[in-house]
Protein backbone atom coordinates (compact mmCIF):
# COMPACT_ATOMS: atom_id res chain seq x y z
CA UNK A 1 0.00 0.00 0.00
CA UNK A 2 1.61 3.51 -0.86
CA UNK A 3 0.82 6.93 -1.52
CA UNK A 4 0.33 8.53 -5.01
CA UNK A 5 4.13 9.52 -5.69
CA UNK A 6 4.67 5.74 -4.25
CA UNK A 7 6.18 5.80 -0.94
CA UNK A 8 4.75 3.11 1.61
CA UNK A 9 1.70 3.63 3.48
CA UNK A 10 1.87 3.38 7.49
CA UNK A 11 0.00 3.62 10.54
CA UNK A 12 1.79 7.14 12.62
CA UNK A 13 1.49 8.83 8.94
CA UNK A 14 0.50 12.73 8.60
CA UNK A 15 -1.50 12.84 5.13
CA UNK A 16 -2.75 15.35 2.36
CA UNK A 17 -5.49 14.05 0.41
CA UNK A 18 -8.99 14.54 -1.00
CA UNK A 19 -12.09 13.09 0.72
CA UNK A 20 -14.76 11.67 -1.71
CA UNK A 21 -16.14 14.53 -2.30
CA UNK A 22 -13.11 16.48 -3.54
CA UNK A 23 -11.82 18.15 -0.24
CA UNK A 24 -8.47 18.93 1.09
CA UNK A 25 -8.15 16.84 4.10
CA UNK A 26 -5.35 16.21 6.46
CA UNK A 27 -5.15 13.90 9.20
CA UNK A 28 -2.84 10.72 10.92
CA UNK A 29 -3.38 7.11 9.45
CA UNK A 30 -4.78 5.23 12.79
CA UNK A 31 -5.28 2.36 10.68
CA UNK A 32 -4.49 0.36 7.44
CA UNK A 33 -6.27 -2.34 5.32
CA UNK A 34 -3.66 -3.88 2.99
CA UNK A 35 -6.23 -6.31 1.10
CA UNK A 36 -7.88 -3.35 -0.82
CA UNK A 37 -6.26 -1.36 -3.74
CA UNK A 38 -9.10 1.41 -2.62
CA UNK A 39 -10.41 2.79 0.79
CA UNK A 40 -7.27 1.38 2.71
CA UNK A 41 -6.48 4.12 4.78
CA UNK A 42 -8.51 5.02 7.89
CA UNK A 43 -7.47 8.70 8.88
CA UNK A 44 -7.97 10.95 12.39
CA UNK A 45 -8.43 14.56 11.01
CA UNK A 46 -5.75 16.40 12.60
CA UNK A 47 -8.79 19.20 13.44
CA UNK A 48 -10.99 17.03 15.70
CA UNK A 49 -13.79 15.32 13.60
CA UNK A 50 -14.87 11.71 12.22
CA UNK A 51 -12.38 9.26 11.30
CA UNK A 52 -12.94 8.97 7.43
CA UNK A 53 -11.75 5.91 5.05
CA UNK A 54 -9.27 7.07 2.01
CA UNK A 55 -7.77 5.66 -0.88
CA UNK A 56 -3.89 5.71 -0.04
CA UNK A 57 -2.42 6.36 -3.61
CA UNK A 58 -4.45 9.10 -3.79
CA UNK A 59 -3.08 10.90 -0.73
CA UNK A 60 0.74 12.23 0.08
CA UNK A 61 2.45 12.03 3.03
CA UNK A 62 2.49 15.54 4.29
CA UNK A 63 6.50 16.26 4.34
CA UNK A 64 6.32 15.42 0.56
CA UNK A 65 3.32 17.68 0.07
CA UNK A 66 5.11 20.45 1.74
CA UNK A 67 8.37 19.90 -0.84
CA UNK A 68 6.32 19.86 -4.13
CA UNK A 69 4.22 23.18 -2.43
CA UNK A 70 6.05 26.16 -3.55
CA UNK A 71 6.64 29.13 -0.36
CA UNK A 72 4.86 31.39 0.12
CA UNK A 73 5.90 35.46 -1.84
CA UNK A 74 8.26 37.14 0.58
CA UNK A 75 7.17 40.54 1.55
CA UNK A 76 9.14 43.36 0.40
Amino acid sequence: MHYKNGKPAKVGDIIVGRDCQGNVFSGVVIKTNTQSDTCNVVVQPIVMGQQIWMTAKECLHADDALTITPPPPVAP
